[in-house]
């Protein structure tokens, strides 16, 4: 039962310290949604100073559990969450989120960079990943989880920031005298895209998180506290500088004075960006690695013809829902999607909100083409577009029940008919081996590879799960001639034609690959 109880303690004691950090800043005269989410953002922040010092470890870091929720528990104006009802209304995606981790890009390399801080309590360059170094918050929210309760407990952080979303988007309407939040809400909770990422370990959900909060304090004229999420967010993901920048647009030509909103606004920005960045740089000379430094893991931008482009650009609304072959498999967006925005650009003829709106979506779907096409890049666009489309269509509020029903339909089905397919989560070691070996088809081959040194074909998201060093990335600087494996492991799928040399004969065969090992290695 440890498989379910562990991560179900993760996401109360998530949510609380969130809230215990939070009312640090607002002493209970915030809504709860705002309080979590500032106390989130409060917490990256405490644990980066940590792994800067070397202390991520378990002593400190119950330490300044405890401390945090001691010092919120004896502030006045205490309310308790009703835990109960936001339990049962997620349970279908905590179950999802229960599930062993199995996502390319987070057993690739977000959960061997926690596993590694987790190990020795520090950030460092660590050039056996993908991206050996990057923003990193998401991934020391989630060093605490490992360490206390294990990899699938990871999820919980992800899940943890998208019942904040939807609660910041409800607040956003209430704050406004406006039942737009809650059709923004159910919309966003509503898209099998954002269950998907709720219960994984991909980071957009904490990435959209910080992003909402930012536009939030915007709307609210918390010009500093905007410039700390949308800093926060940066932390989190380069793509969030986008939506920083578009935000810092957005007051030079709305807020006066104009030079006290944009020292605020900068302040704010680079209290939360300048550790980080200012890491990155000294230790790479590139302040977006690896994106704009030659070097072994440098990323390739796409580049594609300006009419392929344009073609990808208008397909956006389509592909996201009906052709996702073509924008990396996630799961689909719904309609809402397009609705959305028709509805805003609709709405810029008579509201200059929906105007900027508009313009940051129009962009961002500009960008978008030059980015790897995968819709998950999409996603921290949608709170807002969302809640922007509910104002613009002035729904009399005797429908929204209904359509706020209507819209949320597709998420918990989605995580209904993901339970149904992959069965409910494994609760004993057994039956977690047995769910891999169903989910990763060459995971049964590499745990033939025990400890051995293993280069890989096609398999290079299984470096989580190997046992010793393992090397199969298409980028860094590591090869089968420079690595000197004693095993190869090639995967049928994904490696149908390549075998390794005559140095290496074939000691293990399943559907999923083929297990290889060195013949010098035996003299």
């Amino acid at each position: 039962m440890s498989f379910v109880v562990a991560p179900a303690a993760t996401l109360l004691v998530t949510l609380l310290i969130a809230l215990c950090a939070g009312r640090m800043v607002f002493a209970g005269r915030e809504s709860l949604a705002v309080t979590c989410t500032t106390g989130l953002a409060i917490v990256a922040h405490l644990l980066f100073a940590m792994a800067a010092l070397g202390a991520l470890h378990r002593v400190p870091l119950l330490f300044l559990a405890i401390v945090l929720i001691v010092a919120g528990v004896l502030r006045r104006g205490w309310v308790w969450p009703r835990l109960h009802w936001i339990m049962l209304a997620v349970l279908p995606v905590f179950l999802l989120a229960l599930s062993p981790p199995v996502e390319f890009d987070e057993t690739l390399y977000h959960l061997p960079l926690i596993r590694a801080v987790a190990e020795s309590g520090t950030l460092a360059f660590r050039s056996y990943l993908r991206f050996p170094l990057f923003p990193q918050f998401q991934e020391l929210l989630s060093v605490p989880a490992f360490l206390f309760a294990g990899d699938s407990a990871t999820h919980m952080i992800s899940l943890a920031e998208g019942i904040l979303t939807v609660a910041l988007l409800l607040e956003w309407g209430r704050r406004r005298g406006s039942p737009a939040g809650v059709l923004a809400a159910a919309a966003f909770a509503g898209g099998p895209v954002i269950i998907h990422l709720a219960s994984s370990g991909y980071v957009e959900v904490g990435l959209t998180l910080f992003v909402t909060a930012g536009f939030y304090c915007l709307d609210r004229k918390w010009i500093f506290g905007a410039g700390l999420f949308f800093g926060t967010a940066c932390d989190v993901k380069y793509l969030a500088l986008y939506f920083a920048g578009m935000a810092g647009l957005w007051l030079l030509f709305t807020e006066r004075p104009r030079l006290r909103a944009a020292a605020l606004f900068t302040a704010g920005l680079l209290t939360s960006v300048l550790p980080t960045y200012l890491g990155i740089l000294l230790r790479t000379a590139d302040p977006l690695f690896p994106f704009l430094r030659a070097s072994p893991w440098q990323q390739p931008f796409v580049r594609h013809e300006l009419l392929e482009r344009v073609l990808t650009f208008v397909r956006i609304p389509w592909d996201v829902t009906f052709a996702r072959s073509r924008i990396g498999f996630q799961p689909p967006f719904t309609p809402l999607f397009a609705i959305a925005l028709l509805a805003v650009i609709l709405g810029t003829l008579r509201d200059s909100r929906a105007r900027a709106v508009a313009v940051m979506t129009v962009t961002y779907m500009g960008v978008f083409t030059v980015l790897p096409p995968d819709s998950r890049y999409l996603v921290a666009l949608l709170p807002v577009l969302f809640l922007t489309a509910a104002e613009t269509l002035r729904l009399r509020p005797s429908l929204v029940p209904w359509v706020a029903v209507l819209v949320l339909l597709p998420g918990p089905a989605y995580a209904v008919f993901r339970l149904v397919r992959s069965g409910l989560p494994p609760v004993t070691a057994q039956q977690r081996l047995a769910y891999l070996d169903r989910a990763l088809p060459e995971y049964r081959a590499l745990r033939r590879a025990g400890r051995a040194n293993v280069y890989g074909c096609g398999v290079e998201q299984l470096l989580y799960y190997a046992e010793a060093p393992f090397y199969a990335d298409l980028v860094g600087p590591f090869n089968l001639d420079g690595v000197r494996p004693e095993m190869v492991l090639v995967s049928k799928r994904a490696c149908p034609r390549w075998r390794p040399d005559r140095r290496f004969e074939r000691v293990y065969e399943d559907d999923g690959a083929e297990l290889w090992r060195r013949v010098e290695s035996r003299r």
